[in-house]
């Protein structure tokens, strides 16, 4: 008796400006309170965001750059099977990378969380991503006159 197989299919788009409290509510399930400082009435277009059945599961940002680009803040649901959280992961990734191909860059510069549980590293390692260097990831908050 054969049984069948079922997967759900990602959809990645870009998120639209007046989705910045969606994307906020994403990244708030991986990192709870950490960005709460911002304001995300409206965001750039330079985030997608993933769906499955049509419900938003995640996030990415990119940055376009030639000849490198950038592609961060990388949120996937966390209530998600392993599975899910992979193809969410995955297409979100490819998504970001084709977009900053096709507009020029030869590489993409990207920042993940060190911790020796992460598999997002591995991951990324095995599609060809290579560590170049260690530091710390730093945030300055730009509000306001800067002296």
């Amino acid at each position: 008796m054969a049984t069948a197989t079922y997967t759900k299919t990602v959809h990645c788009r870009l998120a639209l400006p007046e989705e910045g409290p969606l994307v906020h509510g994403l990244i708030q399930r991986n990192v709870g309170e950490a960005w709460d400082w911002i304001n995300w009435d409206s965001i750039g277009m330079n985030w997608l965001i993933a769906e499955m059945d049509g419900v938003p599961v995640g996030c990415m940002m990119f940055s376009l750059g030639n000849p490198i680009a950038r592609a961060d803040m990388l949120s996937v649901d966390p209530s998600l099977s392993k599975r899910n959280r992979a193809l969410v992961a995955r297409d979100l990734a490819y998504t970001a990378w084709g977009i900053c191909r096709d507009r020029g860059a030869q590489a993409v510069l990207m920042m993940i969380e060190w911790s020796k549980e992460n598999e997002w590293i591995r991951i990324a390692m095995r599609r060809g991503a290579i560590p170049y260097g260690e530091g710390v990831f730093l945030v300055k908050p730009i509000r306001g006159k800067q002296s």
